[in-house]
């Protein structure tokens, strides 16, 4: 017999069931999840994050496609903000890295993870690097008119792995100013890997039964 008999002086609620896990099959009460529209208990929900999703590989290089596209958008808007303005702070810095990790989130439907975060922050680092390197060769064509380059490997790759990989690095020559732009490019590139953090699953929620 139960020792707990029901209180009839005071109503008692119980959260209503919203249907089936999807993969354990146990009645969805509280706290659920949604992974690529099918409803998941947490425990479940928390177990998939961890597993290999199936399209993820697809969905992996569309992610990549995109997020050499925003890259090579956002080093023309870098570079073209420091040459029309005069900024050299770099905090065009900011939006490549947004663009770079919205992007990839957006072609991975929702998807994300350390891969992501790895690529988006390599990404948004080279979109400014070689963003610096195209001002650096304005700069030397305005200072020389006459200057004619001849794009001949033992010329050209010298110069794009000293000025369009080391770029940033470089800017620290100027002082306060380069420190500053590579903190800002820092925060960028902070914020592309917290824009693609995630799992392999397009996972939503946590959403709530209704009581």
């Amino acid at each position: 017999m139960s020792t707990n008999p029901p209180s009839f002086e005071r109503a008692e609620y119980g959260t209503a069931s919203v249907g089936s896990c999807a993969r354990c099959y146990q009645s969805l009460r509280g706290r659920y999840f949604r992974l690529d529209g099918k409803m998941l208990c947490e425990p479940c929900a928390n177990m998939a994050v961890t597993e290999p999703a199936r399209g993820a590989q697809a969905a992996f290089m569309k992610a990549i496609g995109v997020g050499v596209v925003a890259a090579i958008a956002g080093s023309v808007l870098y570079a073209l903000v420091e040459i029309l303005t005069g900024w050299t702070i770099g905090y065009v810095a900011l939006a490549v890295g947004w663009m770079i990790g919205k992007g990839m989130k957006w072609a991975a439907e929702g998807r994300g993870g350390r891969r992501y975060q790895i690529a988006s922050a390599v990404l948004t680092y080279l979109s400014v690097s070689f963003a610096e390197m195209a001002v650096i060769l304005h700069q030397v064509i305005k200072q020389s008119p006459g200057l004619h380059f001849r794009f001949l490997p033992t010329v050209l790759l010298p110069f794009v792995l000293k000025y369009g990989f080391l770029s940033p690095f470089l800017e620290l020559q100027d002082g306060v100013n380069g420190v500053i732009g590579l903190v800002i490019l820092f925060v960028g590139i902070r914020a592309a890997w917290a824009l693609t953090a995630g799992s392999e699953y397009r996972i939503t929620g946590p959403y709530q039964a209704s009581a």
